[in-house]
């Protein structure tokens, strides 16, 4: 029914509906195996490229309340399409060499029949390893085993990946994502005489404009976003540890992208997770983090070239572009993403075990702020800085530091008992949670209770510390609720930028040591 739905949306957004037939189901098959076989013409060929001409340039955001009310500025060089002889993917699904044989009787070709095509279903949803999977279906997986050399690992080194470039391909040609995917960079405007500028998706934003002002007229680009967390399976059985890499692009809008059934994010390799024997702890880490930059650089590698020279790729609506891809975003936890900007975690000892091959290197880079890392995979990727490209999750970045820093501070002025007393005599409302217990002695604390105790927070705390003090934390939690804004302006900007400058100025001053309680009188 999914299948038939989409030929339906199809046939509602391209004029030539030639190619379905309303009685017709749309089985699928991998995309990825297709896209080599359009007779497209070399991007060495094609040249500069005119600039498309735009179907609506007063086209807005789609929501509805933007679409009355505010101004896109699109870039001047437009992303141009060189003809229209490309295949989306739904098309490219048609034009494979087992089409006839699902249009002949078989919908769910290659597999036998409907039971069999369940039976796959199931056991892709179920708790088995890709490996398990592969040796029951005997399908070829791309993968390789290696050696780390002069080093030995206690378990074979084992990566296994597709082809990031053709997973990108797929998900710009997807006609499901015709209605919520944006080609050319923007400016917006709440009117058409207005200079307030708004940020609302990535296309609006400086990075891309900056980006799409260094193309040849008529390239365009889809901007990678990558996301990673190593993931345990099993404690305490086994121990199993997972490390997924996923991967989206920027032009398809937020509120789409995010959404799971959505299907925006697309898995593309599972990287290995290792011990070396023989090894300090320092020389551990140091290998650790090299191995990760030396899959991901090996995974990633028709992406940077893909940057560099331009891609030919299939839009939605068959129309073929010439697109780069820059690396825009690494979505990562906070330790993650100091193995990826190869920084190093600053809390580490310094080793009090003899000197080995790597130790003495180990210490040089401690001084310098590095993990050991020489070669990072973003070094050849464009112009990507993890300055630009590693960008913090609101859980981890805004919730999870105001529990970690801003809660931590009051403790320690205030002590946790007379927190915890100040937080109790609240008076109970409805749709706001009542802290009965405080909340100094809590260990698992979920992402909605951090969004409930920033909500009373600073008012808990107003006269129980220095107001120095109240001011810096006012102003962080300020900024932790103006980050979260779905529409940022001028102002908005100018008010975040106020926080994070009021904040070090205040704490600088504060006080450091405790407040004498006064309220467990």
């Amino acid at each position: 029914d999914t299948q038939h739905n989409c030929g339906l949306f199809y046939k509602a957004i391209t004029s030539d509906s030639s190619a379905f037939d309303s009685d017709d189901e749309y089985a699928m098959t991998d995309p990825l195996q297709n896209q080599e076989d359009l007779d497209l013409p070399s991007l060495d060929d094609v040249g500069p490229l005119p600039p498309e001409t735009p179907v609506n340039p007063t086209s807005v955001p789609r929501d509805p309340p933007l679409q009355t009310t505010f101004h896109k500025q699109y870039h001047p060089n437009r992303a141009g399409s060189i003809s229209n002889d490309g295949a989306n993917l739904l098309q490219i699904l048609e034009q494979d060499e087992y089409a006839e044989y699902r249009n002949g009787g078989n919908p769910h070709y290659p597999f036998a029949n409907q039971a069999e095509w369940e039976l796959m279903r199931w056991m892709n949803g179920v708790s088995l390893t890709r490996q398990q999977i592969d040796a029951f279906l005997k399908l070829a997986y791309r993968h390789q085993t290696f050696t780390y050399p002069r080093y030995k690992t206690k378990d074979p080194i084992t990566i296994f990946w597709r082809d990031p470039l053709e997973v990108v391909k797929a998900l710009y040609s997807n006609p499901i994502f015709t209605p919520c995917i944006e080609l050319n960079p923007y400016k917006l405007y709440p009117s058409l005489d207005s200079d307030d500028r708004m940020y609302t998706e990535f296309m609006s934003g400086d990075f891309a404009w900056d980006y799409q002002s260094t193309l040849q007229i008529g390239h365009s680009f889809v901007g990678i976003i990558l996301a990673s967390d190593k993931t345990p399976l099993t404690i305490g059985t086994g121990n199993c540890e997972m490390h997924p890499l996923l991967i989206s692009i920027t032009n398809i809008d937020a509120g789409v992208r995010m959404k799971a059934t959505s299907h925006a994010f697309a898995l593309i390799a599972y990287l290995p997770i290792v011990k070396f024997a023989d090894v300090t702890d320092h020389e551990q880490s140091i290998l650790k983090a090299r191995l990760f930059h030396l899959c991901l650089d090996k995974i990633l590698g028709p992406l940077k070239v893909a940057e560099e020279q331009g891609e030919l790729m299939s839009d939605s609506l068959g129309r073929v572009r010439a697109v780069h891809t820059p690396l825009a975003v690494y979505i990562a936890d906070y330790p993650e993403q100091q193995l990826v900007s190869a920084a190093t975690n600053k809390s580490d000892p310094y080793p009090s075990s003899a000197l080995r091959a790597l130790e003495p290197y180990w210490r040089v880079c401690q001084a310098y702020g590095l993990n050991g890392v020489v070669n990072p995979f973003w070094r050849d990727w464009g112009s990507a800085c993890p300055s630009i490209f590693l960008t913090h999750d609101p859980l981890h970045g805004l919730h999870k530091f105001f529990w970690d820093h801003v809660v931590k501070w009051a403790i320690n002025i205030m002590t946790g008992p007379e927190l915890d007393v100040w937080i109790k005599v609240l008076q109970p409302r409805v749709g706001v949670k009542h802290w009965a217990n405080g909340v100094s002695k809590l260990k698992q604390v979920t992402g909605r209770e951090y969004r409930e105790l920033e909500k009373v927070f600073i008012a808990v705390i107003n006269g129980g510390v220095d107001s120095r003090v109240m001011r810096a934390l006012r102003a962080l939690v300020d900024f932790i609720f103006q980050a979260q804004n779905l529409v940022f302006f001028g102002e908005t900007m100018t008010a975040l930028s106020t926080s994070t400058l009021q904040s070090p100025t205040y704490s600088d001053r504060s006080p450091r040591t405790p407040r004498t309680p006064i309220g467990l009188s």
